[in-house]
């Protein structure tokens, strides 16, 4: 299968093996053929073509390359296509993308790219040049329009990038404000990972749609989540679950990992914390950080100088980000969304991945329904010793379970790993934030009680612990016979053996069970 059996000129064909893409991807199989049809459709109504499909699948092509199709030999006048997109970052990619197959053609088209952040003055320069393409966010957008300065009775195709996004509460206000200097007759392409059925009605009642003129171009991520990617889950408390993090990292030693966190203010203490462990090659991102130290950041990543992302959802969404093979997400979200957006960051191009969620025992609980209604099976899994280890099925079906894990933690604070008991002679990977207790007597009761001082981690402590942590790895691969554990590809995570109790069938089940003659 080439592009030209989809309908496009065989000019594409030569673009794109050029570009090393020699054939189409599921989603661009059936999409761009849908827009084709639509697009020539010539009914003087508007149209609205819904496209879902995960991450990393080829969506930004997949409309692209019909539209360049459908206007490559239109004449230079006003704007004909806009796409709206929720991010700068994204934005920048999509131009990136447009500008690789454009610069191809004998008389290449112009476009412009639109953001907050950028001279305005320079923007409606550019403008002035007519371009086929405007692509930014929906704030400049209407600037430029509300000025005069940016016209769109003119426009053929609209295309709506991260839709969820554009119409989530933060945003939704802003592309509604847009819809009224849309004209009539206009080709609309909805795109994101996740766009669920209240959302296509939203978009229907927004586009003026009909239902003849809607079409829907649907890959189910669980597709990709269920063949691509291993899926396993660390329990922690809160408190522990920055020291499980670093104990992950140390045993797996990824080649490069995006850590998720949901809270944008815990980026940065993520990341000192790992730096002051000692762990190599760490960096993270928020929406607070100046536009350039982000891009910094992120070229170092691709070139893997990086190897430890950590970013929150907001910072991520829209990063274009090639070969991650882990991705770790430090709480488990409420909604299924977010959870495919994660997990959809690896296990792209065909390449295998690895997504690693660590919970508490609340957020445990909603791994069974994404186990259900993704159709996914997430390995229960515990650092022991040094390595990874399953979680017996009897485990997870003793309701007592989690107490005695806590009550382990109570007795033993200083455990390697979330469920793993202390042994002698282990590697001391205490958190420098942790407190120690001196014993001191009660002056009302007479009792001993806790003194709790802070607690000076010395280099030489942290040296002697990294040291001690070597000298285990370099032992059981002495009786073992092998290098720890590989993770670039699925076939190496087998070695982790994989527990036959889903999450479903065990302890994440909400269901009333008897403990000491009470009800839980």
């Amino acid at each position: 299968m080439n592009f030209s059996n989809l309908g496009l000129d065989s000019l594409f064909d030569r673009i794109l093996n050029e570009l090393k893409i020699q054939e189409p991807t599921k989603v661009q199989e059936s999409a761009i053929p849908e827009i084709l049809s639509l697009s020539t459709k010539k009914d003087n109504k508007s149209k609205l073509l819904i496209m879902e499909s995960a991450t990393g699948t080829g969506k930004t092509l997949a409309y692209l390359l019909p539209i360049l199709e459908v206007i490559r030999n239109e004449d230079q006048g006003n704007p004909l296509v806009l796409i709206c997109l929720p991010t700068k970052e994204l934005a920048s990619q999509i131009k990136t993308h447009l500008d690789l197959v454009t610069s191809k053609f004998e008389k290449p088209l112009k476009s412009v790219l639109l953001l907050g952040e950028a001279p305005m003055k320079r923007q409606i320069e550019r403008l002035k040049e007519k371009p086929f393409f405007v692509i930014g966010t929906v704030g400049r957008i209407l600037e430029l329009i509300h000025l005069k300065k940016l016209k769109t009775e003119s426009l053929d195709f609209l295309v709506l990038d991260e839709v969820d996004r554009l119409f989530s509460k933060e945003m939704r206000e802003e592309t509604e404000t847009l819809g009224k200097f849309l004209p009539e007759n206009l080709m609309t392409i909805a795109v994101s990972a996740t766009l669920n059925r209240n959302l296509e009605e939203k978009l229907i009642d927004f586009l003026e749609i009909d239902r003849e003129n809607l079409k829907e171009v649907r890959l189910p991520a669980e597709e990709i989540l269920k063949k691509k990617i291993t899926h396993w889950a660390f329990y922690a408390q809160r408190r522990d679950k920055i020291p499980l993090l670093r104990s992950i990292l140390h045993v797996l030693n990824p080649e490069k990992a995006l850590v998720f966190t949901g809270e944008s203010g815990q980026v940065q203490n993520i990341v000192s914390q790992l730096l002051y462990k000692k762990i190599p090659g760490v960096a993270g991102i928020n929406a607070k950080m100046d536009k350039f130290t982000k891009q910094e950041i992120l070229r170092d990543y691709k070139k893997g100088k990086i190897k430890i992302l950590v970013t929150s959802d907001l910072s991520a969404r829209g990063l274009d980000i090639p070969d991650i093979t882990h991705v770790i997400q430090m709480d488990i979200p409420q909604s299924q969304d977010f959870f495919i957006h994660r997990a959809g960051r690896t296990g792209r191009a065909g390449k295998t991945g690895m997504n690693i969620l660590i919970g508490d025992r609340g957020e445990m609980f909603r791994l069974k329904n994404f186990e259900k209604n993704l159709g996914i099976t997430i390995f229960p899994k515990m650092l022991y010793g040094g390595s990874v280890r399953e979680i017996p099925g009897e485990m997870l079906q003793d309701p007592a379970f989690f107490e005695q894990q806590e009550e382990n933690r109570k007795k033993e604070p200083e455990t390697y790993g979330a469920f793993s008991q202390k042994e002698k002679g282990k590697a001391d990977l205490k958190h420098p934030s942790k407190e120690k207790a001196d014993k001191s007597v009660s002056k009302n009761t007479g009792k001993e009680r806790k003194k709790h001082t802070e607690n000076t981690f010395t280099k030489q402590s942290l040296s002697s612990a990294h040291s001690r942590a070597l000298q285990e790895k370099k032992d059981s691969e002495k009786s073992t016979g092998k290098k720890g554990i590989k993770t670039s590809g699925q076939e190496d995570f087998s070695r982790v053996p994989q527990t036959k109790t889903p999450f479903y069938a065990g302890i994440y089940s909400p269901k009333k069970h008897k403990r000491n003659g009470k009800k839980r």
